[in-house]
């Protein structure tokens, strides 16, 4: 993974939470207590040197682990046990128990949740019990103070950036999201994520890219996304069941959220807020409820436990794909990644006989196998005349990290019957304009080893000869509209921001009169325009990200032609605009009619099936049906 500049991303401690409902309060406990004897690791006697992404040891844990977190300043592990309301320190380099002390009542959610702040080697715990964060110190390993949040705190997570600390709580009536400042460990503010029927944020991540905290709603099948620095939420992204567990990789942008009651990992767009697909680890039939995710940057994979199923699914995050299934012990609920040696640890709770166990596992490399990422298409804007006019499109697709392993195949497709194609399957592809003048727009998708990308967009103008004769047309220079020039084409818009934008009637000749204009959204979610009428209007834009059609209509001498333009919104936006549609400059051209054909990317930008997903910025409108 070097090529993804992997092994140069700074390694984040990763909280993976566990679902509460599924341990019980055993009993209480007093105070602290010394820590037990160092358990030696246990090596198991089947487990080769050497192996790969196989168990490699156990480490004996009282029953009823709840979270786990790594501390790489400290080369510890911290273990949160809610039977016995301790924290545990491991000694992640002899894999034995360095010293346990009390967080809390036992009860069944606390503690939980465990945060590390790396730049004072703080701990932040969720006590559900007494409704506040327990801060530890590291060194010495005790108790320093507690910090009231909203009722029964699940979840934290440290914000290195803004030394923010996330604290997720389900509250009475409402859930909340309650950030605390890591430095004087105080409380900054709460955030009301609404009602907590079916909104419970026990996972947490955070993309460092955008600077926005995604808090997953367990018991529901939703993400919430919140600014970090507005600390205002900004879009919810619909995901699989009860998604309490969720990781961030930095390398490709994407966020994976564990389904719990269900069979997949979904997967999401960090810079779009988009779902993007779904990762399968169980079937319809027979769900094995992936209970966490964890991510390791060193190597590039996705490290996710299976409660029901009892062993852990190692996931490539370049091909996405499950390389590899580690059985585990009983009922494993949590998982964290050692940083300095790669080792997984994954906490189970087994029985309150037997006890529990952190189980290690031996890591491998996610292997760098070269998919398809984007398809090119060519040339980007061309023109042809009516009624049999031809032009030649050819698309260039691109691998990554390296050359395409195989044969990428393509499909073409058109959204009406103003121009045909061909040959569908053909590369380059040829397309011919029919008789009728109007919009058309072409999709091509390239496929390779079952991932399935689309192209960019490209544009031609079909020209429709005028000047002396020609059958329909009534001679050159009649004034008649033929077309719409919108200009931009398409605009990428910021948070709260504006976009202008300007249309044209186009005429076979000088126009015979004044055309009307009239300006409609596919979608009033997104913003609004400040006029519906004239020959220019602006967009403004909300803060919710996402992408809408803006569609100009104008209308002369009873003839309507419309143009259309996409609009994304962001949280930055940009200043990229498309090029006005015109007559290309062509020389010897006065007194044409215009119609505008335009030849399209595949739909969603992104079909999933498997492999890395490439998505840039908002995927265009979807393609036709068929």
């Amino acid at each position: 993974m070097a090529n993804l500049g992997r092994a140069a991303i700074p390694i984040v401690v990763l909280v993976v939470l566990a679902a509460s409902s599924f341990f019980v309060a055993l009993s209480a406990t007093g105070p602290a207590r010394s820590a037990p004897a160092p358990d030696a690791v246990l090596r198991s006697a089947s487990s080769p040197e050497g192996c790969t992404n196989c168990v490699i040891g156990s480490i004996p844990i009282p029953f009823g682990p709840s979270s786990i977190a790594f501390d790489p300043d400290n080369d510890l592990l911290y273990v949160a046990d809610q039977s016995e309301a301790e924290l545990s320190a491991i000694n992640a380099t002899t894999n034995t128990v360095a010293d346990t002390i009390a967080v809390g009542t036992a009860t069944e959610d606390a503690p939980n949740g465990i945060s590390v702040d790396t730049l004072t080697n703080h701990l932040f715990v969720p006590d559900d019990s007494n409704d506040n964060v327990t801060v530890v110190g590291a060194s010495p390993f005790k108790t320093l103070k507690s910090i009231g949040v909203k009722p029964n705190p699940f979840s934290s997570l440290y914000d290195p950036d803004n030394q923010y600390v996330y604290v997720g709580a389900e509250g009475v009536t409402t859930a909340w999201i309650t950030v605390l400042n890591a430095s004087s460990e105080t409380r900054v503010t709460n955030i009301s994520l609404g009602s907590n029927v079916n909104k419970v944020p026990i996972g947490l991540a955070l993309d460092t890219a955008n600077g926005e905290l995604f808090a997953g709603d367990a018991q529901g099948n939703n993400l919430t996304v919140i600014d970090t620095l507005t600390k205002k939420i900004v879009a919810n992204v619909s995901v699989g069941y009860d998604p309490e567990s969720i990781a961030y990789d930095p390398a490709n942008g994407l966020l994976y959220a564990a389904d719990t009651e269900g069979e997949n990992i979904s997967v999401v767009n960090g810079a779009t807020n988009l779902p993007v697909g779904s990762l399968p680890i169980g079937t319809e039939a027979t769900p094995v409820g992936p209970i966490a995710v964890a991510y390791d940057a060193e190597n590039g994979c996705v490290y996710a436990p299976s409660q029901a199923g009892d062993f852990l699914s190692v996931i490539d995050t370049f091909t996405e794909a499950v390389i590899a299934t580690v059985p585990l012990g009983s009922a494993p609920n949590s998982v964290a990644v050692d940083s300095a040696n790669g080792d997984i640890y994954v906490t189970d709770t087994n029985t309150e006989l037997d006890g529990s166990n952190v189980t290690i596992v031996a890591p491998a490399s996610c292997p760098d196998e070269s998919v398809l990422a984007s398809v090119n298409v060519t040339p980007t804007l061309t023109y042809i005349y009516l009624s049999g006019g031809t032009a030649t499109f050819t698309a260039e697709p691109t691998c990554e990290p390296a050359a395409c392993p195989g044969t990428v195949t393509y499909r073409w497709s058109v959204a009406n019957s103003n121009v045909s194609i061909e040959a569908t399957t053909a590369n380059p592809v040829t397309v011919k304009a029919g008789s009728v003048s109007g919009d058309d727009t072409i999709y091509v998708n390239a496929s390779l080893d079952g991932f399935t990308v689309g192209g960019n967009p490209a544009f031609v103008l079909v020209i429709i000869s005028g000047g002396g004769g020609g059958g329909g047309g009534g001679g050159g220079g009649t004034g008649a509209l033929t077309g719409v020039d919108l200009s931009p084409g398409s605009a990428s818009v910021a948070f709260n921001a504006t976009g202008s934008f300007a249309a044209t009637a186009v005429c076979s000749g000088s126009c015979s009169g004044t055309a009307s204009f009239s300006w409609s959204l596919s979608s009033s979610s997104l913003g609004s325009l400040s006029t519906t009428s004239g020959d220019d209007t602006t967009f403004t834009a909300d803060a919710t990200a996402g992408s809408v059609q803006l569609t100009v209509s104008a209308t002369l001498a009873s003839v309507t032609e419309s143009a259309h333009a996409t609009i994304t919104v962001s949280k930055t936006g940009s200043s990229s605009t498309s090029s006005k549609l015109g007559l290309l400059g062509l020389p010897g051209n006065d007194g044409i009619a215009v119609a505008v054909v335009a030849v399209g990317a595949a739909a969603g930008g992104l079909l999933w099936f498997k492999g890395r997903p490439k998505v840039p910025s908002p995927p265009p409108p979807p393609p036709p049906p068929g």
